[in-house]
C-alpha cells in the first residue's frame, strides 16, 4: 500500500467506532501494572524500614549485612555482593572489625575537629592503606575490597545517619506513580536507634553543619569558587 510521504500513521489512533488498538490497550495496562508495582515495592520497603530492618544495597563502610530469623535470632554474615536467599529471613545492619569503625571515628575527627577536606582525609587514608599493602584481610574501598578511597566515599560516610544508628530511605523518590504529591516524594523514611552508634550524635550534628553550610556558599558563589571550612570545636558528650 502506497501513501504520501508526508502521511504519519500512528498506533495510538482509534478506530471508526472509538475503540482504541490492542497495541495501546497493551501500553495502557504495562503503564498500570508498572505503577501499581511501585507502590508495591515501596510500602514493602516501608514496613522493612519502620521496623529496623535494612531495605537493600551495600552496608556501608564499617558496617556489615546480617541474616536474622523471624525471632530476631543473628544467623549469619552476608558476604560482600551475595545476596539472601532465605525469604522468610530479614537483614539487620551490625558493626563491622574495629580497625574500620575506628577509621570512621578518625573521619569524623579529622572533617569536624581539623577542619580537614574530604580529599585530604581521602589521600591520608590512601597513604596509610600503602603502608599495609601486604595485609590482605585490610579492606581499602568503602564497599569494595581492595580499591582506593576518594572524596566521595568520604563524604558518603560522614553524611549518613547510619553511623549515629538510623536507617534511613527514601531521601529522593525514583517511583514512576505520577499521582504521588511532591512532600511524598521527597518524605524521608528513619528508624532511630536500628543499631549501635559508632560515632556521638553530636559530632555527626557538626558534620551535617559543615556540609551544608558549605554547600550554600558554594551555590551563591561563582562555579570554582568554593570556599574551605575551618577546624570548629565540639563536645564529645
Amino acid at each position: 500500500m502506497s501513501r504520501k510521504p508526508n502521511q504519519h500513521i500512528s498506533n495510538t489512533q482509534t478506530t471508526g467506532d472509538g475503540v482504541l488498538p490492542k497495541m495501546s490497550l497493551k501500553q495502557a495496562f504495562a503503564a498500570t501494572y508498572s505503577r501499581e508495582h511501585s507502590a508495591r515495592v515501596s510500602k514493602g520497603q516501608c514496613r522493612l524500614i519502620q521496623q529496623g530492618f535494612h531495605h537493600g544495597g551495600v552496608a556501608g563502610f564499617g558496617l556489615r549485612r546480617m541474616i536474622v530469623d523471624a525471632e530476631g535470632r543473628h544467623i549469619r554474615i552476608l558476604e560482600h555482593g551475595e545476596q539472601k536467599r532465605n525469604r522468610n529471613g530479614r537483614v539487620i545492619l551490625v558493626h563491622g572489625p574495629e580497625d574500620e569503625l575506628k577509621i570512621v571515628r578518625w573521619i569524623f575527627e579529622q572533617f569536624v575537629k581539623q577542619g580537614k577536606k574530604e580529599s585530604e582525609i581521602a589521600k591520608m587514608l590512601n597513604d596509610r592503606m600503602a603502608l599495609k599493602k601486604g595485609d590482605q584481610n585490610q579492606q581499602v574501598h568503602p564497599t569494595t575490597p581492595m580499591r582506593p578511597w576518594n572524596a566521595w566515599h568520604v563524604k558518603q560516610i560522614l553524611a549518613s545517619e547510619k553511623y549515629i544508628g538510623n536507617i534511613t530511605s527514601n531521601r529522593k523518590s525514583n517511583r514512576s506513580d505520577h499521582d504521588v504529591s511532591c512532600a511524598e516524594q521527597t518524605q524521608l523514611l528513619r528508624f532511630n536507634d536500628a543499631l549501635d552508634a559508632i560515632v556521638s550524635k553530636n559530632i555527626f550534628r557538626m558534620a551535617q553543619r559543615i556540609l551544608h553550610e558549605r554547600s550554600t556558599r558554594n551555590n551563591s558563589s561563582r562555579p570554582g569558587c568554593s570556599k574551605e571550612h575551618g577546624a570548629i570545636d565540639y563536645d564529645e558528650s
